[in-house]
Formats: structure tokens, C-alpha cells, sequence
């Protein structure tokens, strides 16, 4: 794809995160802080709308226009609808939250998994051919496993707090098997023993669940006991910065990363996507 922008003054390109609430996005922080730094014409905002505003906002947006925007909750599966036309990780997710207006057609994709790839290599870690505990079966839990999956994993134990929870995951495996020969098996986060089975023979354990998150600090997903020190340990969780969960596996000897890092990752895929060009993820300003 050839990048959206030139450097000319005269051009003007505008972006969003759109959803509810908003107010709280890092977004705009992230990607004006990367047009600048690539002297780029181009601005990000914020425009907050709820899932029964959203067809009218979509309208505003192609027609003033927008060139392109990211989508949070609670928008996410309606915009995957509103798409002329989607990418196969959205179509599996039933959700976008990256959507390119090429002339009025409306393009989705979900950039969410690859972010959470992005956290990996920052630990040095690809996911082919290798196995994965992924804690959760949530929208963060699904975009990590769906992403994982088609990006060549050999297989992911997911580990669910629910059946509620292990039926959602069952659903997007089914999804999954048609576009990827991984192989999906199901657990209950109650059984430790189980879970500290499974992180043992997996290159990284994910945790894709609230456990951990502020208030709840000194929550964790995973007993210390469970964690080895062969396994790295990523936390989509980002407030607090270290969760009681990395805090133990950096005790264990684990290389960890946090939510922050998937957070600028599917920021820079959703720019390349717009852009054709590469975020300079390593010149962002600190984002706490």
C-alpha cells in the first residue's frame, strides 16, 4: 500500500479513536506524537460515541473526512458491521478497531493481537511453531489467541475463569480451525496443577483477564509456585505498570512485558496500515 501522506503542507489528514469513554485514550498522544516525528500533516482525536450513535458518527466521518480511525469499547462488533470490508483476524473476531476510509469503502481490520505480538518481540519471542498459556476469554484474550494462531503458533492452552468464558473461546476456535491448524485446548483456571503443567511447556504464558488491574492490585491470575523461569510473562494489564503477576515472575527470572507495549503495538500496525510507513515506536514520548 502506498503511504497515505506526502509531505506537503497542503495536505491534511485527520484520524480518531471513536467509542465511550474516550476521554482516558493514550491514542492521540501515541500517533500525533509519531506524525510529528515523521513530519506528517496529520492529526488524531478523540470523538467519544456509543454503539446506537455509532452509524451516524461513521457517516460524519466519511464525509467531512476522516481518513482513517480506531475503534475502542463498547463499538467494536458493530463497526466490524458497518465495514464494506474486513480483514480475516476481524472476521474471526467479529470486531475492528482500525478502519481505513478508502474513498467512502470502509476497510477493517483488528490490530489488537498484534500488539500483543509486538510485546513478545520485545522480549525476543516468536510465536511460530511454539506453545502458549493464554489466560481469559474476554475481547483482549480472543485478539491475542486469534492472532497467535494464524501467525503460526503450534498450540495455546487457554485457561478460563467460567463457562461463559470457555464458551466464547470455543466459538472463536471454531473460527480459528478454519484458517489455522493450531491447536486450541481449553482449561480451568482453577486447577493449578494444571496451569503449572502448561506454563511449563509453553515459551510464554498471557494474561488476557482484569486480575491485577487497579483497584484490585493485589489480585493475580497465576500463584507464584506456577511460574518457570523458562516462560516469559506478558500482562495486557497496564495500571499498575507491574502487576502483583510480573512482579512475581521477575522473581521467578521470567522476562516479562506489560500492557503498554500492546498498546503501542497495534497503535503502529494501525499506522502502517494508514501510513505504509513504520511507527518510530522507539522515539514516543513516555506514555505515564
Amino acid at each position: 500500500m502506498e503511504p497515505v501522506f506526502k509531505n506537503d503542507p497542503a495536505v491534511t489528514a485527520r484520524f480518531a479513536v471513536i467509542g465511550h469513554p474516550v476521554a482516558h485514550s493514550k491514542s492521540p498522544l501515541i500517533h500525533n506524537s509519531a506524525f510529528r516525528l515523521l513530519s506528517l500533516n496529520a492529526a488524531y482525536g478523540l470523538l467519544d460515541t456509543d454503539e446506537a450513535a455509532l452509524p451516524d458518527t461513521v457517516k460524519r466521518m466519511i464525509n467531512e473526512p476522516y481518513t482513517g480511525w480506531n475503534v475502542t469499547m463498547p463499538c467494536k462488533t458493530r463497526m466490524s458491521e458497518l465495514c464494506d470490508e474486513i480483514s480475516v483476524e476481524a472476521r474471526i473476531a467479529r470486531a475492528v478497531n482500525t478502519v481505513s476510509n478508502r474513498n467512502g469503502h470502509l476497510y477493517g481490520d483488528t490490530t489488537d493481537g498484534k500488539g500483543f505480538l509486538f510485546a513478545l518481540a520485545t522480549m525476543g519471542i516468536s510465536v511460530e511453531n511454539e506453545k502458549l498459556t493464554l489466560l481469559g476469554g474476554g475481547g483482549a484474550a480472543s485478539a491475542m489467541l486469534i492472532t497467535s494462531a494464524l501467525a503460526g503458533a503450534r498450540e495455546i492452552a487457554v485457561f478460563c475463569r467460567s463457562a461463559r468464558s470457555a464458551e466464547r473461546v470455543q466459538d472463536v476456535a471454531a473460527r480459528i480451525a478454519e484458517a489455522s491448524s493450531c491447536r486450541i485446548t481449553l482449561h480451568d483456571m482453577a486447577d493449578t496443577h494444571d496451569l503449572k503443567v502448561q506454563i511449563a511447556d509453553s515459551i510464554a504464558l498471557a494474561n488476557g483477564t482484569s486480575a491485577g488491574m487497579h483497584p484490585a492490585d493485589e489480585e493475580t491470575p497465576v500463584p507464584a509456585d506456577c511460574l518457570a523461569a523458562s516462560c516469559a510473562v506478558f500482562d495486557a494489564v497496564y495500571n499498575p505498570l507491574e502487576t502483583r503477576l510480573l512482579r512475581g515472575a521477575t522473581a521467578a527470572g521470567c522476562p516479562t512485558a506489560n500492557g503498554l507495549q500492546m498498546l503501542v503495538g497495534q497503535a503502529a500496525e494501525s499506522f502502517k496500515i494508514w501510513t505504509g510507513l513504520d511507527m518510530p515506536t522507539d522515539l514516543l514520548p513516555p506514555l505515564v
